[in-house]
C-alpha cells in the first residue's frame, strides 16, 4: 500500500470510529443514503466503512447517495444502479468496477484531495463514470470496455508503474455536467509510467461545447478510433499523437454561443494515417503535422494549420458537398514555414468558392519531392479569395493547379524553383521568379523572371511578354541552363523585356522555340537580347532594339526559306564583340546601328545575307559561307559597308551591275579593313536595265584585297556579254566584255573559236554559253550564233 493511500485510510477509519472487518456489504434496495443501515445486506448495524469492506450496489434497481467519506476494500456498481458521491471522498484499497448498462458512479467536487482513489477502475458493459469537477486516481490501471465511458470534467490521474489508462472500445467524453470548470485533465504522477491507450478501433476521445481535454500523459501506440472535437472545444496533448490508418479526427464547430474554432493541439507532433473530417471552423496546432491518410471538408469548412512544418504524404482531401454552401478551405498560420509533399499524389479538392492557402500568411516554403505530386482542385490559392502567390515553391515532383475556367489563372509573385519538376494546370502569370530545370505545361505569361539553371527548362505554352498588365517587364535567362519553348500554336511574340543567353563559360547555353521573336522598343520600353557564347534558335528573329553579343554566339532560324529570317532592324543598336554566327536568311536594314569590333558570320551555305542599301556594320566584320546580296530586300541596288569582309569557300556574292536605287547605279560593298575572297561571283542586272561592252564597275573596296573568285557567273548580264574581273590592291572591278571574244583581244576571229573549243573540251564555264551547266550541242550552236552576230 502506498504511503498516501495508507494515510487517507487511517484518517477515514479514525473519523468513522469503527473497527476493521472483512464483511461484504450488498445494497438491499431503495433510493436513499449510503449510511442507511437498513438498506444494506450484511452485518447488522453497520455500513461499509473499512478498507477491507467490499460494497456492492446492484441487487435492486435503486440509486444511492454517499453521505460521508468512506474507505473500502472494493467497490462494485452493477445492474444499472447509480452511486452519487456528492462532496465526499471514496477510498478503495482494491478495485472498483462499474459494470452493466446504466450503472453509474457520479463524482462531484469535494474538499478532499480526490473524490475517488482506487487501484483498478474497470468500466464495462455500458457502465459510466460521471465527473463533476472531480478527481479520480488509479494506482494500477483504468480499463474502459464495451461501450462504456468516463463523462464530464475534472481530473483523471494515473499513479501506476504497471498499468495504463486503456479506453478499449469505450469513450472519454469531456462535456459540461453541471460543472464550474471547462477542462478534463488526464495526467499522471511524477513517479507513474502509465500511458493513454487508445489503440482500439472503437475507442473515442470526445470534447464538446467549448470544453477542453488536456492530456498530460504519453500515448501508448497509435490512435485507433475517433478523436471528436466539436463546438469550439480543444484537445490538448503534451506528447506526440500518432493516428493509425483506421483512426478519425472529427472536427466540427458549434452553434451560437460556442467558440469560433475547434482545436487539436499537440506539443511536438501529429502524425495521422487516418481520416480527417472538418465541418465549420477547425484548427490543428502542432510544430510538426504529417497527414498521410484522407480528408473531408464539408461546405464552408475552414481548416487552419497552425504548424511550423506540415507534411502531406499521399494525403487526399475531398469536398463533401451538401448543396448548402461553398467549398471549404485550408489555410496556414503565420508561424508555418514549410509544407512538404512526399511519396505519391497528395490532393485537395475544396470545390467552387474553396481555397488552399498555398503561401501561408508569412510566405511559407512548399517542397514537392521527386516522384510526388500536389494537386489543388480549388478556386483560390489564398484565403482572401485571391490567386496571388507570394511564397517559395521547390518542385522536384509536380504541382497541378486545376483549371476552373477560361479566365482562371494564378499569379506568381514569389519564387518558384524547379528541380526537374513540373508545373501544370491553370494559366500562370509570372511576376516573380521561376528558376531551375523542369517543365511548365500551363500557359505562362511572363512579366517576371524565368531562369533556366542546371539543365533544360521546358515551356509548353508561353507569352514571353506577359499580360502587359503591370509596369514590370519579363526577364528570360538561359545563362546557366537551356530553355526550350514549344507553344501549342506557334505565334509572333513582341518582346519588350530582357533576354540573356549564355554565360561565356563551359558548354554553350541554348534558348530554342517555335516562336517568332521580335525584339522591339514600344510603349516606352526597350526589348533587349544579350548573348555571351549562347545560342538562340527560333522560327524568326527580328532585332530592332538593344542587342549585344560576346564570345562565340549563334542565332539560328528554321522553317521554310520564305518564312525564316534574321533581321537587324533600322531602330536597333547592336554591340558585337567576339564571333556571332548566323544560320538563316539574314537582312541588315539601313539605320541599324553597330558597335564593337567583332565578326558576324553566315554559317549556312544555302542561306542568304542581304545588306540593304545604306546598311553599315561600323567596326564589325562580316564573313559567310553562304550567299551575300546587296539591296535585295528592297528589290534594288545597294551600297553597304563593313569593317572587314571574308567570303569563305562555297560562298556566293551576288552583285547587280545595272539598276537604280536612289540614284545608285550598281551594287557596291566597302570594307574599311581587309577583304578576303573565295567562292563564286554572280553578276546580274535589275529588270529594265542592261550593261554595255567596255563598262567597268567597282564592286568591292577595301584597305587590302586578297584571294579571288573560283567561279564567275555572268549569265544574268545577257548571254552575249562576258566579264573580266580585275583585282587591285584596294578594290575589285568588273569590266564588261564581248562574250565570244574569249581571249579579250578586241577581235572576233579564229583564236576565239580555238579558245572555245579548248574550254568546251575541258568543260570549263567559259564554254557554257546557254548557262544551263551542261556542255553540249546547244552551247556550240549559241557560240556560233553569237560569233556570227559579232559583239554588241
Amino acid at each position: 500500500m502506498k504511503n498516501g493511500k495508507l494515510a487517507l485510510a487511517m484518517a477515514l477509519l479514525t473519523a468513522s470510529g469503527t473497527s476493521v472487518s472483512a464483511d461484504i456489504f450488498v445494497w438491499g434496495g431503495g433510493d436513499g443514503d449510503w449510511g442507511n443501515h437498513a438498506l444494506w445486506i450484511g452485518p447488522n448495524g453497520q455500513v461499509p466503512d473499512s478498507i477491507v469492506d467490499s460494497a456492492t450496489l446492484g441487487v435492486d434497481n435503486a440509486d444511492v447517495t454517499l453521505s460521508s467519506n468512506v474507505a473500502l476494500g472494493t467497490l462494485n456498481v452493477l445492474n444499472g444502479l447509480a452511486l452519487y458521491n456528492i462532496e465526499h471522498s471514496i477510498f478503495v484499497d482494491g478495485d472498483t468496477q462499474i459494470n452493466g448498462g446504466g450503472s453509474t458512479l457520479v463524482l462531484r467536487d469535494s474538499p478532499a484531495l480526490r473524490e475517488l482513489d482506487t487501484d483498478t477502475l474497470l468500466i464495462r458493459n455500458g457502465g459510466l463514470l460521471i465527473l463533476g469537477d472531480a478527481t479520480v486516481q488509479a494506482d494500477e490501471e483504468i480499463v474502459i470496455e464495451s461501450n462504456s465511458g468516463i463523462y464530464g470534467l475534472g481530473v483523471i490521474e494515473m499513479d501506476s508503474t504497471t498499468g495504463n489508462l486503456d479506453i478499449g472500445a469505450g469513450i472519454i467524453w469531456a462535456v459540461a455536467n453541471g460543472t464550474e470548470t471547462d477542462t478534463l485533465v488526464i495526467q499522471r504522477t511524477a513517479s507513474s509510467t502509465s500511458k493513454l491507450d487508445v489503440t482500439h478501433p472503437n475507442s473515442s476521445l470526445t470534447i464538446w461545447d467549448n470544453k477542453t481535454m488536456d492530456v498530460r500523459i504519453p500515448f501508448f501506440g497509435s490512435l485507433g478510433g475517433r478523436l471528436w472535437v466539436s463546438g469550439g472545444s480543444s484537445f490538448l496533448a503534451d506528447s506526440p499523437i500518432i493516428a493509425g490508418p483506421g483512426s478519425e479526427f472529427l472536427m466540427t464547430s458549434g452553434g451560437p454561443g460556442f467558440g469560433d474554432s475547434s482545436t487539436i493541439q499537440a506539443a511536438s507532433a501529429i502524425d495521422s494515417y487516418g481520416h480527417l473530417q472538418v465541418g465549420g471552423h477547425a484548427t490543428i496546432d502542432t510544430p510538426l503535422l504529417v497527414l498521410r491518410g484522407t480528408g473531408e471538408l464539408r461546405d464552408d469548412a475552414v481548416l487552419v494549420l497552425d504548424t511550423t512544418a506540415t507534411v502531406f504524404d499521399s494525403f487526399v482531401a475531398v469536398h463533401d458537398e451538401d448543396g448548402e454552401g461553398d467549398g471549404g478551405g485550408i489555410e496556414f498560420r503565420a508561424g508555418t514555414t514549410t509544407l512538404n509533399v512526399n511519396n505519391g499524389v497528395s490532393s485537395v479538392e475544396t470545390g467552387i468558392g474553396g481555397w488552399f492557402d498555398l503561401d501561408g500568411i508569412a510566405a511559407m516554403t512548399t517542397n514537392i519531392s521527386d516522384g510526388s505530386s500536389l494537386v489543388l482542385d480549388v478556386e483560390f490559392i489564398e484565403r482572401f479569395e485571391s490567386n496571388d502567390y507570394n511564397g517559395t515553391l521547390n518542385i522536384e515532383g509536380t504541382l497541378d493547379l486545376v483549371d476552373h475556367g477560361a479566365y482562371d489563372a494564378w499569379n506568381n509573385l514569389g519564387d518558384v524553383f524547379l528541380d526537374t519538376g513540373v508545373l501544370d494546370g491553370r494559366d500562370l502569370n509570372n511576376r516573380g521568379l521561376i528558376s531551375g530545370t523542369g517543365t511548365i505545361f500551363a500557359t505562362l505569361y511572363n512579366d517576371g523572371e524565368l531562369v533556366a539553371d542546371g539543365g533544360t527548362m521546358f515551356l509548353k505554352n508561353i507569352d514571353l511578354d506577359g499580360d502587359n498588365s503591370g509596369s514590370e517587364l519579363g526577364v528570360i535567362r538561359a545563362q546557366t541552363g537551356d530553355m526550350s519553348v514549344s507553344n501549342n500554336v506557334p505565334s509572333n511574340q513582341n518582346f519588350r523585356g530582357s533576354m540573356f543567353i549564355g554565360d561565356g563559360a563551359g558548354i554553350r547555353e541554348v534558348f530554342e522555340s517555335n516562336l517568332s521573336l521580335y525584339f522591339h522598343s514600344f510603349d516606352g520600353s526597350v526589348g533587349s537580347l544579350e548573348m555571351n557564347s549562347g545560342r538562340l534558335a527560333s522560327t524568326r528573329v527580328w532585332l530592332n532594339s538593344m542587342f549585344s553579343t560576346a564570345g562565340d554566339s549563334l542565332i539560328s532560324v528554321y522553317g521554310t526559306d520564305s518564312d525564316e529570317y534574321i533581321r537587324f532592324g533600322s531602330e536597333g543598336t547592336n554591340t558585337i564583340t567576339g564571333m556571332l554566327g548566323l544560320i538563316g536568311n539574314v537582312t541588315f536594314e539601313e539605320g541599324a546601328d553597330f558597335l564593337g569590333e567583332g565578326t558576324i558570320a553566315g554559317n549556312h551555305i544555302h542561306r542568304t545575307i542581304d545588306l540593304d542599301h545604306g546598311a553599315s556594320l561600323g567596326d564589325v566584320s562580316l564573313q559567310t559561307v553562304g550567299q551575300l546580296t546587296l539591296g535585295q530586300g528592297t528589290d534594288g541596288i545597294g551600297h553597304a559597308s563593313v569593317a572587314g569582309l571574308t567570303l569563305l569557300p562555297g560562298a556566293e556574292l551576288v552583285v547587280d551591275l545595272a539598276g537604280e536605287h536612289d540614284g545608285v547605279g550598281h551594287d557596291r560593298i566597302k570594307a574599311f579593313d581587309q577583304v578576303m575572297l573565295d567562292g563564286k561571283l554572280v553578276l546580274d542586272v535589275v529588270d529594265g536595265f542592261s550593261v554595255q561592252t567596255g563598262e567597268a564597275f567597282t564592286i568591292i573596296e577595301g584597305s587590302s584585297i586578297s584571294g579571288g573568285f573560283d567561279q564567275v557567273d555572268s549569265v544574268g548580264l545577257g548571254l552575249e556579254y562576258g566579264v573580266v574581273i580585275e583585282m587591285h590592291d584596294d578594290r575589285v572591278d568588273v569590266v564588261i566584255t564581248c562574250r565570244v571574244d574569249l581571249n579579250q583581244d578586241g577581235l572576233i576571229d579564229f583564236f576565239d573559236v580555238s579558245d572555245f573549243l579548248d574550254a568546251f573540251g575541258a568543260m570549263e564555264p567559259a564554254a557554257d554559253f546557254t548557262g544551263d551547266g551542261l556542255y553540249d550541242f546547244f552551247d556550240v550552236s549559241e557560240f556560233l550564233d553569237q560569233f556570227g552576230a559579232g559583239c554588241p
